[in-house]
């Protein structure tokens, strides 16, 4: 932006280079799909209800992380036009989902799943309402900080917890339907939030509700699940 580059070319350089590290990442890629698949009457047979608090959750933390991953550069741009300054909510916000997955490697030694998980969404919470009550670019950048640096850890819990919960073979359902309520949160808050924000140029209610729901999801995650399976390392 400072050199007056358009956004067709910074997205085809993007394009370019996840195209190179995709095409790196397949060398290695092995078998993913079991040989000895268990028949359609021994999947039904071993498929335990799913936690639905779990799958509101992740729903939540979909509609929670997508609003500041789409927003925050626009609301530091609000703050301070320089693109030098206000671009760099999204590296900060990048860099702290980097380093959040070698904390999170550390925490599972100690923590459970759901233990991590809520403090994440309650982290997430605070980034969102943070630059509501203190409109600044630091409080932006914190709330990229907060944001950027809970998201991959609730991903990575939460697919593990997933596996914990699930019977033998099943996981996979649990995955799904899970990643479908994440979609969902994450189609809802975008179209939600540019409507309100068309509306009163803010973009403190779309923030003030996915805070909110991020708080209440956390009260399922207080509680321990009934695991029907074991995944080695998912406890």
């Amino acid at each position: 932006m400072a050199s007056s580059t358009g956004s067709a070319p910074s997205w085809q350089t993007a394009g370019i280079a996840a195209l190179v590290v995709i095409a790196i990442l397949c060398v290695g890629i092995g078998v993913e799909v079991p040989r000895d698949r268990p028949t359609a009457k021994h999947r039904r047979a071993n498929r335990p209800p799913l936690d639905r608090g779990i799958v509101v959750a992740y729903g939540a933390m979909g509609l929670g992380y997508v609003n500041p991953a789409t927003y925050l550069p626009i609301m530091a741009r609000e703050i301070v036009p320089d693109p030098l300054v206000f671009g760099w909510s999204w590296p900060v916000f990048g860099a702290a989902a980097c380093v959040s997955t070698i904390v999170a490697a550390a925490f599972h030694k100690r923590y459970t799943n759901r233990q991590i998980w809520a403090v994440s969404q309650a982290v997430m919470a605070a980034g969102l309402i943070l630059p509501i009550l203190h409109p600044h670019i630091l409080t932006i950048i914190i709330a990229g900080l907060c944001v950027g640096g809970t998201f991959m850890i609730i991903t990575m819990t939460g697919m593990k917890e997933a596996h914990r919960l699930a019977a033998p073979g099943d996981a996979i359902r649990h995955i799904a339907v899970m990643t479908a309520s994440f979609a969902i949160g994450q189609m809802i808050g975008p179209a939600f939030a540019s409507t309100v924000y068309g509306l009163t140029g803010s973009f403190t209610v779309p923030l003030l509700i996915a805070g909110a729901a991020l708080i209440v999801t956390i009260l399922p995650l207080l509680r321990p699940g009934r695991a029907h399976g074991h995944l080695p390392g998912a406890d």
